[in-house]
Formats: C-alpha cells, sequence, structure tokens
C-alpha cells in the first residue's frame, strides 16, 4: 500500500462548522456580483445555462471516468 493509501483527513465538528461559513460567505460575495436583468437575459436566452448544466453533470464526469479508465490510477487516487 501507497503512503497516499493511509492519509486520514479528521475534522472536528468546530472546523466543519468554520469551513462551512467560510464556504458560505464566498458563495454569498460571488452572488452580490449578480444583476436581476442578467437572470433576465438567461431567460431570453438559456442556452449557455443549458449547456453549461450538461457540461458540469454529463460530460465532466463522462471525461473523468473516461480517463480513470484510460490511466488506471490507485482506487484513492481515482476517487478524488
Amino acid at each position: 500500500m501507497n503512503r497516499i493509501d493511509e492519509v486520514m483527513l479528521n475534522f472536528s465538528p468546530a472546523s466543519l462548522m468554520l469551513l462551512n461559513a467560510i464556504l458560505a460567505v464566498v458563495m454569498f460575495a460571488i452572488a452580490l456580483d449578480l444583476r436581476p436583468d442578467q437572470f433576465r437575459a438567461l431567460g431570453r436566452a438559456p442556452k449557455p445555462l443549458i449547456a453549461g448544466f450538461v457540461a458540469q453533470f454529463a460530460a465532466l464526469p463522462a471525461a473523468t471516468w473516461l480517463l480513470v479508465l484510460v490511466v488506471q490510477p490507485r482506487p484513492s487516487v481515482a476517487l478524488g
């Protein structure tokens, strides 16, 4: 077994709360930059939104799966 397979990450409940709070602040900060007219533009031309969803939830996982089949890394690396 490789050393990478022995690595364990242990987060305490307090550190998980901190990580969740930081993530919430970052997401909120990104959302502050969105304006209502940008949402209306997506309603008028939804193709970029649909393409983004398809890429995020279908194309990227399929490409990753194919890459794992070709490269055949150790399970710990393949799981990310």
